[in-house]
């Protein structure tokens, strides 16, 4: 399959691509990286040996030695790294980076790009605290509004200070940190250990409460349930973590007279929820934009913050989806304000099994409008229980801007406002209701990072067009038709885990332009030549592609006067068989590359046949080709649907349109069969009919055709691309058995290719060499030899792991060749003199003190004791095991039981 075009731009001993911006015309690309500004030619750059401009902005040594000296790390974390790329004005961009843990910020001058200097040469470098973050892990957004630069990020060392702030102003505001509006505190992002460890809820399913599910009434928490199989990452962002900001000129149009707002998209711990442990919640937040502070209380602090949680959460189980990744503000124009759409990509603190899932949730306006017009909650500082507040609320309305009705009451600026409003405010800061939405795309497998959104017209109506970047490198397209949602296709752009930091759109170009750690790259957002017939144009489901009768066109291109023809684009339906309408006479031999639309043909049996399981694997086009992996409503990884004809109706009758190959007889081979779509399935055909596993023949989890050289697998083998009523024939082989030996030297036709007997697949018109014969008998010698010192490793370690039982069994082997020496009779201590001398007498019966006044004369009795075999355990003499030589226990070492 064909390779998706894009390019790429590099620059040596520069990474770190992080800050992206596009100049109003679209022919400047500003890049910000680590200690490194670059403007890029869009037209030029990106080609091989292009020209651009750089910008060096290290760090200065200074700051590096102040940094090293606090602990952190002198190649990782001492560096420039550029977070904050913007449009200052007409003529210069404003710039901050983290300058080796101590944030600066600086001006570009657009003039000559460099940086603004004073007249004494010295760069204008300003403090960045408070507008870029110290440590480069940590995710920050800003953005300018007339000038003035708002800011969301953290404004200490050690991160605990988060703020939301407006600077490059002559009214300076932030947030209040000692009323903890921002839950800050959190540690530096701590790096994640190799596996999760389970949560409290994997070990008792019964009684798992996620925390999104969690809701407040009246003081009564409402606790849900999830599944068993539950773990959490112990790793977490810091908080708050920021992604995004949007403005909206909620003041054109406005009835109420409203101001316009900033909105603030970011993570945090829920103080308000009681979970086994911190749970991270979404967020959103406003400020109004003529917000100048409090005259007494709140001085120089937002009279208008107000913030709210955001709901992303699986439709059927509510799984919740609470770890914000992105947000893309997809906004008409400013008189269709009303009409904006938040599309937010989000990840779970929680997963089931092995694989991390990842959403994408869009917000209407007016959902987030009615969350911030709700009731408020608070909170009581003694037990840091958060209650919805249902009784009257002071007026104006507290967080809400200056409108219409506050100037009725001679309140025409936020210094004006009643103490008991901004008192109020202090400590209702956080709303009640949620901020709803709709899940349009539920993706398991992968893990999104980042989003842009482009709304595209179509032929009939508007599509919104999602470009997702994942944490490995991956760039998915998908669109959006109503309730559905269709995954175009899937682009491997950076290597294997390479995350895409940034994307930016280019909508007049149709440019897509991502970065990672190690390059930048410019992708079309369409490739519509790819589909070289009706049924892949309309299978392909692309908005910006379209069927005009004789090939795959961009929309964009199309001019109805001129039209020959209508053109065709189903993006919904994808009803290839009724708008194509290209069915072909069973008698016409199909091609490859060829494709029909219909049931099987008169003299073809259709029967019923099971794919193999690899048919209808879900995963990315190969070579970055385009695939279609996911065809559903709001969720992806489900198998593509079968089609109604299990095999084609077209079939090859000889051998003129196949592509010939010869291997050696019981020789082990591999037929390629690539597939443009990861929804199609394949199906192979050998003489017709279809190949079932077997001692021969066996399809491998690729799709491939794994065959064992024989006079019986002579004939025509195709692999057809079955997918919703469309049939094409991807590759066409004609094995021949050949005894290389007997024809050695003979040269062959130009049209016979050698299938190599490696089971790496080849493409399907590649053309493998035959190598000469290798001896591998020098490799069988190793390893017999390795082996056997293997061997002889094992039997010596047996040997001595059990030194100590052969000791034993060779003493064993001594005693029984020495024969024991007599030992002289002695008397029992009962019969012994006090000195130890006197004369022998004869031995008692000893059977214990208490058989000693037993001893009377006469016949005796054996009890039933006694008839039992003697225990040499349980009586006074103990054996060795190494020989089992007798000795008589002392009276300390006797056990009271046995006396």
């Amino acid at each position: 399959s064909e390779e998706r075009p894009f390019l790429r731009f590099e620059a040596a001993n520069v990474s770190n691509y992080t800050a992206l911006l596009l100049s109003k015309d679209g022919a400047t690309l500003y890049v910000g990286a680590r200690e490194a500004l670059f403007a890029l030619d869009t037209d030029r750059s990106f080609q091989p040996g292009g020209a651009y401009q750089q910008v060096p902005w290290p760090a200065d040594a200074e700051r590096k030695q102040q940094c090293s000296f606090k602990g952190k790390d002198p190649q990782r974390d001492c560096q420039n790294y550029i977070k904050i790329l913007l449009p200052l004005n007409s003529s210069h961009l404003l710039t901050c980076g983290t300058a080796a843990f101590s944030p600066l910020c600086a001006y570009v001058d657009l003039a000559n790009f460099t940086l603004a200097r004073d007249k004494a040469g010295r760069a204008l470098l300003e403090d960045g605290k408070g507008r870029c973050p110290f440590d480069p892990n940590f995710k920050s957004t800003a953005l300018v509004v007339d000038g003035e630069l708002y800011t969301g990020t953290v404004s200490s060392f050690q991160g605990n200070d988060p703020a939301i702030s407006r600077s490059q102003s002559a009214r300076p505001t932030k947030t209040e940190s000692s009323l903890n509006w921002l839950q800050g505190g959190a540690p530096a992002p701590v790096r994640a250990p190799a596996h999760p460890r389970a949560h409290p809820c994997a070990s008792t399913p019964s009684r798992c409460l996620p925390a999104s599910a969690i809701q407040q009434r009246g003081g009564a928490r409402i606790l849900s349930r999830l599944g068993p199989g539950l773990t959490v990452h112990p790793h977490r962002p810091p908080d708050p973590a920021f992604v995004a900001s949007a403005f909206i000129p909620e003041s054109v149009g406005s009835p109420q007279g409203d101001d316009d707002k900033i909105y603030f998209f970011f993570s945090e711990t829920g103080q308000e929820f009681e979970f086994f442990e911190n749970t991270i919640v979404p967020r959103v937040a406003r400020v109004c934009k003529g917000d100048e502070g409090g005259e007494r209380v709140l001085q120089q602090r937002w009279t208008t913050f107000l913030k709210a949680q955001l709901l992303c959460s699986r439709p059927e189980d509510g799984f919740p989806f609470n770890v914000l990744q992105d947000v893309f503000t997809l906004s008409p124009g400013s008189q269709g304000w009303r009409d904006t759409l938040f599309y937010g990509v989000f990840t779970s603190q929680w997963h089931r099994g092995a694989t991390e899932g990842s959403a994408v949730c869009v917000f209407t306006m007016q959902d987030v409008q009615r969350a911030f017009d709700g009731l408020y909650k608070e909170v009581n500082r003694e037990t840091q229980q958060w209650y919805t507040v249902t009784s009257s609320v002071p007026s104006p309305r507290p967080g809400a801007c200056i409108t219409n009705s506050a100037r009725e009451k001679r309140i025409h600026s936020s210094l004006q406002l009643p103490d008991r409003v901004l008192n109020f405010l202090k400590d209702h800061f956080l709303m009640d209701g949620q901020v709803r939405s709709r899940m349009v795309l539920l993706q398991p497998q992968a893990r999104y990072q980042r989003v842009a959104v482009h709304r595209v017209p179509g032929l009939q109506r508007t599509y919104d067009v999602l470009f997702l970047g994942t944490g490995d490198g991956w760039l998915h397209k998908a669109v959006v038709a109503d309730a559905h949602v269709h995954v175009i296709e899937q682009l491997q752009v950076f290597p294997e885990g390479q995350p895409v930091l940034s994307l930016l759109l280019d909508t007049q170009k149709g440019l897509l332009y991502a970065t990672s750690h190690s390059s930048v790259v410019q992708v079309p957002v369409a490739n519509c030549g790819l589909y070289r017939s009706c049924g892949d144009c309309l299978l392909a489901r692309d908005p910006y592609c379209a069927w005009d009768g004789s090939g795959c066109r961009p929309v964009s291109l199309r001019r109805p006067e001129t039209a020959p023809r209508p053109w065709i684009q189903d993006i919904k339906g994808a009803n290839t068989r009724n708008l194509c309408n290209a069915t072909r006479p069973s008698s016409r031999k199909a091609k490859k590359g060829e494709e029909t639309w219909g049931q099987a043909g008169p003299g073809v049996a259709a029967p019923s046949l099971t794919p193999h399981p690899s048919s209808n694997k879900q995963g990315p086009g190969r070579n970055g080709a385009p695939s279609r992996p996911q065809d559903q409503a709001g969720e992806c990884g489900r198998a593509g649907r079968r089609d109604s004809a299990p095999h084609p109706s077209l079939l090859l009758a000889g051998e003129e349109s196949c592509e010939r190959v010869y291997f050696q007889p019981h020789t082990v081979n591999t037929l390629a069969c690539p597939l443009l779509s990861s929804l199609a399935r394949r199906l192979w055909l050998h003489n017709g009919a279809p190949v079932n596993d077997s001692a021969a023949r066996h399809m491998l989890p690729t799709g491939d055709l794994l065959l064992v050289g024989g006079q019986h697998e002579l004939g025509v083998f195709q692999c057809w691309s079955l997918e919703k009523g469309v049939q094409q024939l991807v590759a066409s082989y004609c094995p021949l058995v050949e005894d290389v030996a007997a024809d050695h030297g003979h040269g062959r036709d130009g049209d016979l290719s050698i299938i190599s007997t490696s089971r790496v697949s080849a493409p399907a018109a590649g053309h493998a060499s035959w190598g000469a014969g290798r001896s591998y008998w020098t490799e069988f010698l190793v390893m017999c030899t390795l082996f056997a010192f293997a061997v002889a490793l094992l039997l010596l370690f047996l040997l001595y792991r059990h030194r100590g039982g052969m000791k034993v069994f060779l003493k064993q082997g001594e005693c029984a060749s020495v024969h024991p020496k007599p030992r002289p009779t002695a008397l029992p201590p009962e019969t012994r003199p006090l000195n130890g001398v006197g004369p022998p007498g004869t031995p008692l019966d000893h059977r214990g003190y208490q058989a000693l006044s037993d001893s009377s004369p006469g016949p005796r009795l054996i009890t039933e004791s006694e008839k039992r075999p003697l225990s040499l355990q349980d009586s006074f003499v103990e054996v060795s095991p190494v020989c089992p030589r007798p000795r008589v226990r002392l009276g300390s070492e006797i056990r009271d039981s046995v006396v």
